[in-house]
């Protein structure tokens, strides 16, 4: 484009190939409808935009027509994200090698993240450490291609902390009852029992965890 920069352009949204004002969505100024967001961190050999130290982007839109004519001059490429059994792979955005699907880690990667949120949403009381027990579970099954059921997993992970919590427990009352014969019981076994439990206590004040102490 030559001259000057048209009015509208410095109020709206264009289009970055045909400078058509684009609508904002309601609530986010910065985004349009109708239209793909692009973003560059630059590269090597570009001569125009390549930052040095990084710490910036550019971003562009393009609009739905714009989008579809590129499209139809074999001017996009389609990427499919690696998974655990394939690599990346890259097609022509409507060629008649592009299978026009998207692949199969990324269809259960949705699915599972969609049974993870319906979980978090149902579920009361969870807490930061249990979320993350559950998102990190749910990766993982997904990078493996497998079905993720976040009830099973957080069981599991609330039956080993009750084990070690019930563990560090035991210690301290078997220890306070021996207390005043020196020569039977170990002070330092008893302070790191005690002090999983300051730390048990500590996570479940800040989390509104009710929890009966037997030396409370």
């Amino acid at each position: 484009m030559t001259g000057s920069t048209p009015a509208v352009l410095n109020t709206t949204l264009p289009c970055a190939a045909c400078l058509r004002p684009l609508e904002r969505v309601d609530g986010d100024p910065d985004v349009p409808y109708d239209a793909n967001i692009f973003t560059t961190h630059g590269h090597y050999g570009s001569t125009t935009f390549d930052p040095v130290f990084g710490g910036e982007r550019l971003e562009l839109h393009i609009c739905t027509p714009c989008m579809m004519t590129m499209r139809e001059n074999a001017a996009i490429h389609r990427i499919l994200q690696a998974t655990e059994a394939t690599a990346e792979q890259t097609f022509i955005w409507g060629s008649t090698e592009d299978p026009k699907d998207d692949n199969p880690w990324n269809k259960q990667r949705l699915r599972n993240e969609f049974v993870m949120e319906d979980f978090f949403e149902k579920t009361t009381g969870m807490t930061q450490a249990r979320a993350k027990l559950i998102f990190d579970a749910c990766q993982a099954a997904s990078r493996d291609g497998k079905v993720f059921d976040p009830a099973t997993i957080s069981a599991q992970g609330e039956a080993d902390e009750a084990r070690i919590i019930a563990a560090a427990q035991a210690t301290v009352d078997f220890y306070d009852d021996l207390r005043g014969h020196p020569s039977e019981w170990t002070e330092i076994e008893y302070a790191e029992a005690e002090a999983a439990l300051k730390a048990a206590d500590a996570h479940d004040a800040a989390n509104g965890i009710s929890r009966v102490r037997s030396d409370a």
